[in-house]
């Protein structure tokens, strides 16, 4: 499960999440808090299957299809699935494309 910022009151972070809290002191009057959350991807997510998770907060995402060798959009369901998500055809296509760029030279 992938959360983001918006996300994390709804879910519980996988341990390969790690978050950091740390304090503003820009006008010493008034301390505020802000969490940064760092997560790590594994190196192979572009492999994993299209998984549209099972529920029904339905969304347009993107996912790299390895047949085709190209990310393709696809309906998300707002929860679960997999990690082969993403919110843009060129967030996709960054992560993605070493994947296509070496499947065309073997």
């Amino acid at each position: 499960m992938l959360c983001i910022s918006e996300q994390i009151g709804s879910c519980t972070l996988p341990s390969r999440f790690l978050s950091i809290n740390f304090f503003s002191l820009s006008d010493p009057g008034n301390l505020t808090s802000n969490s940064v959350h760092f997560f790590f991807l594994p190196a192979d997510l572009c492999s994993l299957p299209l998984d549209e998770g099972d529920c029904s907060r339905f969304t347009l995402r993107w996912y790299y299809n390895q047949k085709v060798a190209e990310c393709r959009p696809f309906v998300y369901s707002g929860c679960r699935g997999n990690l082969n998500r993403f919110y843009t055809k060129e967030d996709c296509d960054l992560q993605c494309r070493h994947q296509a760029d070496s499947g065309r030279r073997n």
